[in-house]
């Protein structure tokens, strides 16, 4: 009874991860189609330090050593 009563949630839940995978890849396309190849300097574009990032980008800077200062404390790359 108990699982008939959660099964829509988990459904709903697989479907807004599907369509968020879907938008994430457009995104990863979107940059690769401008030779903006982000992914191999940092490893989730969608995290903090890509956003920041993509949203420099978006606003006007294009100078490497700028949009490297919007890496996060936690970023490895």
């Amino acid at each position: 009874m108990l699982l008939r009563r959660y099964a829509p949630i988990c459904v709903n839940a697989n479907g807004i991860l599907e369509y968020a995978a879907a938008h994430i890849r457009h995104m990863q396309k979107a940059l690769l189609q401008m030779n903006l190849q982000l992914h191999h300097v940092v490893q989730d574009v969608t995290g903090a330090t890509g956003i920041k990032i993509i949203r420099s980008i978006i606003a006007g800077e294009r100078n490497p050593d700028e949009l490297a200062q919007h890496g996060d404390v936690r970023c490895k790359a």
